[in-house]
């Protein structure tokens, strides 16, 4: 959904066609609403069958079962959220949901402990109170981010009188945006297979996996952000009839995140251990971390 969002809305912009480009904002918004509402709900219901399909026993299935029924209903929260950054990106304002995404992941870093050691007034709750701590940084950053659309002045702007479904507009957006639904379901699903297949080797393994995985994380994040705006430069360049500039910003983007990748490939084949160790420093878990860093 929001790779379509940022094609159609930058191709809008570039184009001059402000109205058009608000016109998508709002249905992006339906859609994402739709789309997160069924997957939750569907979601919730096979919440068992799934981790019993990962392979989750014991301690980590009852734990795991604590997070995702919370995180459930963070969906549609998250979900808008996407829609609103999307919304911006394809307009060239990437810094305001920079800044929201920064506020609300200190405000989860700041309440986590609160809920899941039991800080001061709370009860301990553990993987549920961390997820209790996302759903409410995700809240916090979907409202002011819906409210900031609402109010406009950011590119674009959200009437309400979009929200109503337009079959043109609605087919586009899928149209466009499931070959990047696949991508997902691909990455998504494969990324289940792996955890199922580390969950027999026991804590320690699943525990460096999950470390690993957080860790490269960080790098797919600067990827991906340099991914959406050059989408963006690109779209916008279309949009305008300009393509030699679409591809030079193609250019400069692939280099650049190509640089950025080799670099954190050489800190994570250098510290491996170093890296570990300041999430955990159970000898275990770091020797098994250290295998993953290699590879």
């Amino acid at each position: 959904i929001t790779a379509a969002t940022i094609a159609l809305v930058s191709q809008h912009v570039g184009a001059g066609e402000r109205r058009k480009a608000d016109r998508v904002v709002g249905q992006t918004i339906l859609l994402a609403l739709t789309v997160a509402l069924v997957l939750a709900t569907g979601g919730w219901l096979v919440r068992h069958e799934l981790l019993a399909t990962m392979g989750a026993e014991g301690r980590v299935f009852t734990d795991a079962l604590a997070y995702i029924e919370v995180i459930f209903y963070s969906l549609p929260f998250t979900f808008l959220f996407f829609a609103f950054r999307s919304a911006l990106q394809g307009a060239g304002d990437t810094r305001t949901a920079m800044w929201l995404v920064f506020v609300s992941a200190g405000l989860n870093v700041v309440v986590d402990p609160f809920l899941i050691l039991g800080w001061g007034p709370f009860l301990p709750m553990g993987t549920r109170g961390a997820a209790w701590a996302s759903l409410a940084s995700r809240a916090f950053a979907t409202i002011v981010g819906v409210g900031i659309l609402l109010r406009g002045g950011y590119g674009v702007r959200l009437h309400l009188s979009d929200l109503w479904p337009v079959k043109e507009d609605l087919t586009r957006l899928l149209r466009i945006g499931y070959p990047a639904t696949l991508d997902g379901w691909a990455r998504s699903s494969a990324a289940v297979v792996m955890a199922s297949f580390v969950t027999p080797f026991g804590t320690a393994a699943i525990a460096a996996y999950g470390i690993g995985v957080r860790m490269m994380s960080v790098t797919w994040s600067v990827a991906g952000a340099v991914g959406q705006a050059t989408a963006t430069g690109v779209g916008q360049n279309l949009g305008a009839k300009t393509p030699d500039r679409a591809g030079r910003v193609t250019w400069i983007a692939t280099g650049g995140t190509m640089a950025f990748l080799g670099a954190a490939a050489v800190v994570g084949l250098v510290f491996p251990e170093p890296l570990y160790r300041i999430f955990i420093d159970d000898p275990a878990i770091v020797a098994e971390g250290k295998i993953f860093m290699y590879v």
